[in-house]
């Protein structure tokens, strides 16, 4: 029998609850880190199925964007293709026009002049070059004067005119040209 002097023995009833706390704890301990490691296994599938997903929607984008530059290209390429077409164009008219054979004759004016007795007519021309200009006229008639042929004739009178003369009384025509060179 316990005596007033005795004092329990507490030891055992600690050894078995210290026991019985250690086991709960490791107990606990063990299903947190059950819990951590579940989570960190969610996480980290969770985190690859982002990441596929991520990929797989920057391959879309990337794929995008090569269709679209692609495309690009070929709108790119047909309008460099038609500038260019219109360039080859372009020049290919300027050759034909710097090797064209250049003409020594600045003008030509023309006309016909009726005669109708003695005398003379001037007519007006647009302004030529005495320098560089000449005259040819030709007529004709049936109608003589002894021995000579009523036969009109034209000068260069000056730079903006030319005299149709003609000595006899008859009716004729004269045809005229005035040349100027460059």
């Amino acid at each position: 029998m316990a005596g007033v002097n005795n004092q329990p023995n507490f030891k055992p009833l600690i050894d078995n609850q210290s026991t019985a706390q250690s086991t709960e704890l490791t107990a606990a301990e063990q299903a947190i880190n059950s819990s951590i490691d579940s989570a960190k296994n969610e996480l980290s599938a969770k985190s690859d199925s982002v990441k596929a997903a991520v990929n797989a929607a920057k391959t879309l984008i990337i794929d995008d964007a090569k269709v679209k530059t692609d495309a690009l290209l070929v709108v790119v390429e047909a309008a460099k293709n038609a500038v260019l077409a219109d360039i080859s164009e372009k020049i290919n008219e300027l050759q034909l026009a710097v090797d064209a054979p250049k003409s020594p004759i600045k003008s030509i004016q023309r006309g016909v002049v009726g005669m109708a007795g003695n005398g003379y007519k001037t007519v007006s021309i647009a302004t030529v070059d005495l320098s560089k200009s000449f005259i040819v006229s030709s007529s004709s008639s049936d109608q003589h004067s002894g021995l000579y042929s009523v036969v009109p004739f034209a000068q260069l009178e000056s730079a903006s005119a030319i005299r149709v003369y003609q000595r006899y009384e008859a009716r004729t025509e004269l045809s005229w040209e005035v040349i100027e060179y460059v």
